[in-house]
């Protein structure tokens, strides 16, 4: 298992975790459909990593695009998944929607986090397995006088 999806599953355990805590001290606090949208954004977040690391191995060059389209892709899913759920009328709508986007954004942080330390590579100026600079300033560059 990749160290994004033990991070997925320890995140989800975390609110889950918390879930249980709020339920038993604070049941005001907690959605009754919390669980049904915790598995959603944990496979939206799953997909849209697997998406993104699969276009990045495919062309690393493409990795901003390949990280885009995965964002694009999951912020439209969600907006159709919100739009369902509060076309159903559902109970505590308020509570509903920060529930939803306290779990979005926290899955997203742990996705842009992976996105990042994959990306880390490529910082440098050079593509991991290529010989040459990429993007690098041309006074920067060795030149041929040299």
């Amino acid at each position: 298992m990749s160290p994004f999806y033990r991070q997925l599953l320890a995140l989800s355990l975390v609110c889950i975790t918390i879930a249980a805590a709020l339920g038993r001290w604070a049941p005001a606090w907690l959605h009754p459909w919390f669980g049904g949208l915790l598995a959603f954004v944990v496979g939206i977040t799953a997909a849209a990593y697997a998406l993104t690391t699969r276009l990045v191995r495919r062309d690393p060059d493409s990795a901003v695009t390949a990280y885009l389209g995965s964002v694009t892709v999951r912020l439209l899913t969600s907006g159709v998944f919100l739009g369902i759920v509060l076309f159903r009328d559902p109970p505590q709508v308020w509570l509903l929607v920060i529930t939803f986007f306290i779990l979005y954004f926290s899955f997203t942080g742990l996705e842009i986090r992976a996105v990042v330390r994959t990306l880390r590579p490529f910082s440098n100026g050079t593509s991991p397995g290529a010989a040459s600079p990429i993007g690098q300033h041309p006074a920067n560059r060795p030149s041929d006088s040299e």
